[in-house]
């Protein structure tokens, strides 16, 4: 009977741990304005902004 008990906290255990894990992933948001095919003005500079958990390192890279 004791290896029942400790084997559900066990699995209660994990399950938790998984739950708060998808809780804290973060989500970086672009606004709808910026998405693939989107053009840019050659040598003019860019202001790109989203959203995304703070001291998030969040980078930038255009193709060519």
């Amino acid at each position: 009977m004791g290896n029942r008990r400790t084997s559900w906290i066990f699995f209660t255990t994990v399950l938790t741990v998984l739950a708060l894990t998808g809780r804290v992933s973060s989500e970086v948001r672009l606004p709808a304005l910026i998405s693939d095919y989107m053009l840019l003005q050659q040598e003019v500079p860019v202001r790109i902004w989203g959203w995304a958990n703070p001291e998030e390192q969040v980078r930038v890279q255009f193709e060519g």
